[in-house]
């Protein structure tokens, strides 16, 4: 191996650290099984970097006993060798004994000094990718061979903490990239629901009493179709400079409420020989696409596969969304020919059932409104979180851009009773008054989430029945060296006929802060305060799902509420938590999405 900008350079061939095998090549699909107790993965069964384990089919003992060497481990890393060739997949858990068919490559890192989940990203990193383009340069036939497989040569810290702390960057976007498709799908979900209910006039408005009416399109709107022909072939009728849009159904589906530009643009000519549709407009495509409703934001001409609704009785955009609603019921009526469409007829016949009051009209469509500027918002989100997760992939992976890997030098080494209690004496500034003193409860979480933010190790923390809880703090010296050096002070509070004993800031408190602020800085004193009116069950769900999700990652195993769960059912003093309406399972995958924010 030679050495990379203090990286080094691993072969898979030659490499001791990691071992590539194939699957069954003598395996045929009659020995494919539909049940059974033993999974075979094939290429078809990779589904976003995983194993779609509902996908797999099944084979007989025999064959799964028959190598032991393609016998599925967890943190094995597969590649698909046939087909489309280069998908990869990590297995993070074992349903039921697993082996391949031939399509298949299992490597498995061999030594302890190698984190599998690295070469899961470097599998599917742009630096694996160039070298299956180069290995299939003008093949018409896609294979990924063995012979040539075991020269792909990868860059990689020498450091397995570097390693895995690339990987658990890359995890970490690559979890809230799910999170955020998981929430967009459940935001459309409740949008779609919520049409449901409020265009069909199920569920009322607060407010709103008055009747419903049914009339058809042809009363409510003058429906005129688009002009005919499509200047398909003449140059003279387009013009980039001009401001009027030429509409095509690209352009519409490509668009989502609003029509905002277009790939061609007409020239006066082309105007002139179209049909005209001015800016803040209702248009519908009518042919192959049909029924996809769009409000124009700038003017446009539209052929005749479209039809702009002129001249409307009721509110452009409930009629939008109404349109939207029952777009898969237009193909019901649509004629059949070269390709589905619709004509002026039927949409002129076609019923709607509206609210004749102007105002319940607008209020529907506000809500309509206000759940697609969400989804908008996250979808946003989602292509700005991948885009960004492909630039650290091409900077992490590299090492260009190098994570640091902190150790503290003996000078900068603390004694840990001497920090707990200065960060009893900040919270207590920070938190704490006559009314609402700082409780053992909120300075454990705070202190507990303070030291993940900072990645200090602290092993102190238990699985206690509220959370993790430090009971060096209390027992240990801490508490005694804040009140002795008078950074705090005692406080009896009465609850409910109990004497509780809490904390407020002692008369030296700021040579705390001060401590704080020089190790920690003054953001990191900002951060803690996010916490100060956080309700005590909030900060117990954050801080329990946090020491769960940190055990979960250090198991190599994924983390999603059912994996959380289970951690916390397993453990004899956490496990009533999951009775508790605080550990829903919403609360939970909240949570969890939560912490990334928190801890970036």
């Amino acid at each position: 191996m030679e050495l990379i900008n203090e990286w080094v350079s691993i072969n898979l061939g030659r490499s001791a650290i990691l071992k590539a095998r194939i699957g069954w090549q003598g395996l045929t699909t009659a020995e494919y099984m539909s049940s059974g107790d033993y999974y075979l993965v094939t290429g078809t069964d990779f589904l976003n970097g995983f194993i779609d384990w509902n996908n797999c089919v099944y084979v007989e003992k025999e064959r799964y006993d028959q190598d032991k060497y393609i016998q599925l481990q967890v943190n094995d890393i597969l590649v698909t060798k046939d087909g489309t060739i280069g998908k990869v997949a990590i297995i993070d858990k074992i349903i039921k004994p697993t082996t391949l068919n031939s399509g298949v490559f299992v490597i498995r890192p061999v030594k302890k000094s190698f984190y599998p989940k690295y070469l899961y990203y470097i599998l599917r990193s742009v630096h694996f990718s160039d070298f299956l383009t180069k290995l299939t340069a003008g093949s018409t036939i896609n294979h990924l061979y063995q012979k040539d497989f075991v020269y792909y040569t990868f860059p990689a810290p020498p450091i397995i903490e570097e390693q895995k702390k690339i990987a658990n960057v890359l995890g970490d976007t690559d979890q809230l990239i799910q999170d955020l498709k998981k929430l967009i799908s459940k935001k459309k979900a409740i949008k779609q629901g919520a049409m449901q209910e409020l265009l069909t006039g199920k569920k009322r408005l607060q407010g709103f009493t008055e009747e419903w009416e049914t009339r058809k399109f042809g009363e409510i709107a003058f429906i005129q179709r688009g002009a005919s022909p499509r200047p398909i072939n003449n140059p003279i009728w387009f013009d980039e400079k001009s401001t009027v849009g030429w509409v095509r159904i690209s352009d519409v589906t490509k668009s989502t409420k609003f029509l905002s530009k277009t790939v061609q643009k007409f020239s006066e000519q082309g105007i002139n020989n179209s049909r005209f549709v001015s800016s803040d407009s209702l248009i519908m495509s009518i042919c192959a696409t049909i029924g996809r409703p769009i409000i124009t934001e700038i003017n446009v001409c539209i052929h005749d596969g479209f039809v702009v609704f002129r001249d409307l009785k009721l509110e452009k955009e409930f009629l939008y969304y109404y349109l939207t609603f029952i777009e898969d019921d237009w193909s019901k009526n649509g004629q059949t020919g070269s390709q589905m469409n619709l004509n002026t007829g039927i949409i002129n016949q076609t019923e709607i059932k509206y609210p004749l009051n102007d105002a319940e009209q607008q209020a529907i469509a506000q809500i309509l409104s206000d759940l697609d500027a969400e989804i908008d918002a996250l979808e946003h989100q989602l292509l700005k979180t991948q885009s960004i997760k492909q630039g650290m992939m091409q900077e992490l992976l590299t090492g260009k851009t190098r994570l640091v890997i902190k150790k503290e030098s003996r000078s900068e080494k603390r004694n840990e009773h001497f920090t707990d209690a200065v960060l009893i004496g900040t919270m207590a500034e920070a938190f704490g008054s006559k009314q609402f003193p700082l409780t053992r409860f909120m300075y454990t979480k705070v202190s507990y989430l303070l030291k993940r933010y900072k990645e200090e190790q602290d092993t102190g923390y238990l699985k206690k029945a509220a959370g993790p809880y430090k009971p060096n703090t209390r027992y240990g010296g801490a508490e005694k060296i804040a009140i002795q050096n008078d950074y705090v002070k005692k406080h009896i509070s009465i609850y409910k006929g109990k004497k509780y004993e809490n904390f407020l800031s002692g008369d030296k408190v700021k040579e705390a802060i001060d401590y704080f602020k020089k190790w920690y800085g003054e953001s990191t004193l900002q951060w803690i305060k996010q916490f100060k009116y956080t309700k005590r069950e909030q900060l117990e769900l954050l801080a329990t799902v946090d020491m769960a999700v940190q055990d979960l990652k250090n198991d190599n195993c994924s983390v999603n509420v059912i994996t959380v769960k289970e951690l916390i059912n397993n453990n004899k003093e956490w496990r009533p938590k999951l009775k508790r309406p605080i550990f829903s399972d919403e609360n939970i995958e909240t949570t969890i999405s939560k912490l990334k924010t928190l801890f970036a």
